[in-house]
């Protein structure tokens, strides 16, 4: 009668079981051979990496003396030209003096003027207050009046805020003239085409905001719908009675 087999080899199972076989103390030298031939090759391996890790070391402190060096190197070669010629230097400087005491000199006129004239404003009597500050509006309309207005949906350029106390006529440009884009009529164009960048995909949806009307009652909150009243109800301080008498004795 075949006894059944408890133990079935699954199909991952790939391997086939060896019977042992004994092997003599006399024949196992193949054996010991190969042990030695393996404690050989990792003795020399472990040799040639401690061989390369003193060569990196030595590597990098080379390196790291070499790097002092052109630091040290850099300090000491400065293009320093002083003492090159002096008479040209001293003069320079001569120069330089004097224009820092005449800049000085003119901002300090500057503001005793300005204080000078506040002081006399403040002084002036009511009337020959008020005529002083009218002819000043005045001016100050006058001086807008002659800069050139800008177009309908003319693009801004701004024209910088540094070396504009310079005379020099690229600076005095009127920058408020309109650009390439900007010289033909767009209030003619239909109101479609009266935006920023029509015909583009990051074109504006709206023209200013004046022109918008901000106050429409016809969406939104402003609707008297039950939603609405609902929302305004559950709102905090709407639904105060006032009538409410307090019931609660008074603690003595």
């Amino acid at each position: 009668m075949d006894q059944p087999n408890f133990h079935e080899p699954s199909s991952s199972d790939d391997e086939v079981l060896l019977k042992p076989v004994f092997v003599p103390k006399n024949a196992r030298k193949t054996i010991q051979n190969n042990l030695l031939v393996t404690e050989s090759h990792n003795s020399a391996e472990e040799s040639e990496r401690k061989a390369d890790s003193r060569h990196l070391v030595a590597e990098a402190v080379k390196q790291q003396a070499n790097l002092e060096a052109s630091k040290q190197q850099s300090v000491l070669d400065v293009d320093d030209t002083d003492g090159v010629n002096e008479v040209e230097e001293i003069q320079a400087w001569k120069l330089r003096e004097l224009n820092r005491l005449k800049r000085d000199l003119l901002l300090k006129q500057q503001q005793e003027r300005e204080f000078s004239e506040m002081e006399a404003i403040r002084n002036m009597p009511e009337d020959e207050k008020a005529e002083y500050h009218r002819k000043h509006i005045e001016n100050q309309t006058k001086e807008k009046e002659s800069k050139s207005k800008y177009q309908f949906l003319q693009k801004y350029y701004h024209k910088g805020a540094f070396f504009m106390d310079t005379n020099e006529e690229i600076y005095q440009r009127d920058y408020n003239q309109p650009g390439e884009s900007d010289r033909h009529d767009k209030l003619s164009l239909p109101s479609a085409m009266q935006v920023r960048d029509y015909g583009k995909s990051s074109r504006s949806k709206w023209t200013h905001l004046s022109a918008e009307d901000t106050t429409s009652f016809e969406y939104g909150w402003s609707l008297d719908t039950e939603v609405t009243a609902k929302a305004k109800n559950q709102l905090a301080g709407v639904n105060i009675n006032t009538n409410v008498s307090n019931n609660k004795k008074r603690k003595l």
